[in-house]
């Protein structure tokens, strides 16, 4: 787990990391035998442009924010392939994408 700000893990599996390693991340993507999940727009970012998430799940809620935080780095740029798309009764669009070689 990556935080700046926990500082035990509350499970006997999970160490917390305090800074971003890419390479670290490769070598866990190739043992890895579940899905390895990332969340939060800062660690999202660096991820995509890492070449390190095949897969992306965007959940779109109905509300209009004029400011805060950005949903990824400026910089952030990656191909899609939509592969599915639900709605829920509460309005929000879950939509899932492949990223693809550019």
């Amino acid at each position: 787990m990556f935080s700046r700000s926990l500082t035990v893990a509350t499970r006997s599996n999970v160490s917390i990391e305090r800074n971003f390693d890419a390479d670290a991340i490769h070598s866990l993507k190739k043992t890895a035998a579940r899905d390895i999940l990332i969340g939060g727009a800062e660690l999202a970012g660096l991820a995509i442009q890492a070449g390190l998430v095949d897969e992306c799940h965007v959940f779109v809620h109905p509300v209009i924010v004029g400011r805060g935080k950005a949903g990824l780095h400026v910089s952030t740029r990656a191909n899609l392939e939509l592969l599915d798309t639900n709605r829920f009764y509460t309005g929000v669009v879950h939509v899932h994408y492949r990223i693809t070689a550019e």
